[in-house]
């Protein structure tokens, strides 16, 4: 349900595409702004949404209007053809920004562990964000229902800058989502190599992520309890297993900070980075 205050919907889930287009799909327009006396303000436009009549931010000549529900259709519908169902909707600000998120119904296998492919669609009105396409994977690890996203490939269109050339980077992000498996086949294998590379205790463990990750000591303690999570591996001496507690640290992170879409992108963007890094073996002792 819509708080009629903040205009934010969090986590709705159970949605069809359909209903998730219904959603998104309203008009927005520009509108000269002018001060309380009548003065027009140079280069200053309110964007509106017209259904509601409600002003969503304030932006330059430059901006260029990214529609929801024009955006997300495309993908939406190819995905859920390939048998992807809607995971999770997120609106903020009465619709100034949304975050769209697809899981697969089938499954992967990387060292012993399910997952399902994810892809999260994320789009403004408000500046907070580009238009962005992230590609990954997702982990169950409760019984409730509740994972850990580990994204690898993103993309993203800035709303400003020509229209043809807008028009051509959502058409090549499109092609990269409906090819999701393809796309994150590389990332899939990189992940079932750290189940290879051992570690010797925990110890060992706090200095592997001291050396390749710059983080406070709270931090890596904390990296280092999730890692040692049942649902992560129970501290097993792999990298495998310490990537997922560390993946496992900014999922929560960010839902316990009122996740958006946005916020587990953030979150996330982490883990292709983190992958390459605990690949190296670059002799921590």
């Amino acid at each position: 349900m819509t708080n009629t205050k903040t205009g934010k919907e969090t986590n709705v889930q159970g949605l069809s595409t359909s209903q998730i287009l219904d959603k998104v799909n309203f008009d927005v327009v520009k509108e000269k702004i002018q001060t309380v006396s009548g003065t027009p303000i140079d280069n200053k436009y309110a964007l509106v949404r017209t259904d509601k009549n409600i002003p969503l931010s304030v932006v330059s000549d430059r901006y260029r209007i990214i529609n929801h529900a024009e955006a997300i259709a495309e993908p939406l519908a190819i995905l859920n053809r390939q048998g992807f169902e809607v995971a999770r909707f997120d609106s903020w600000k009465f619709g100034a920004f949304v975050s769209i998120q697809l899981r697969s119904t089938d499954t992967v296998n990387i060292n012993g562990e399910v997952h399902k492919y994810t892809l999260t669609v994320v789009n403004s009105y408000d500046k907070t964000t580009p238009f962005k396409i992230a590609l990954g994977l997702w982990r169950q690890i409760c019984k409730n229902g509740m994972g850990v996203y580990t994204n690898n490939v993103s993309k993203s269109i800035i709303h400003v800058g020509d229209d043809q050339k807008i028009l051509k980077l959502y058409k090549d992000i499109t092609m990269e989502a409906v090819n999701i498996r393809g796309s994150i086949d590389g990332f899939k294998e990189s992940m079932e190599r750290l189940s290879d590379i051992k570690i010797g205790d925990e110890a060992h463990a706090q200095k592997i992520l001291e050396s390749r990750f710059k983080y406070s000591e709270g931090r890596i303690k904390a990296i280092v309890e999730a890692w040692k999570r049942p649902e992560n591996g129970g501290g097993a001496l792999n990298m495998y297993s310490l990537f997922q507690g560390l993946t496992y640290y900014f999922s929560r992170k960010s839902e316990s900070e009122g996740a958006s879409g946005q916020n587990l992108l953030n979150a996330n963007k982490i883990t292709k980075e983190a992958v390459g890094k605990l690949t190296i073996l670059d002799g921590v002792k």
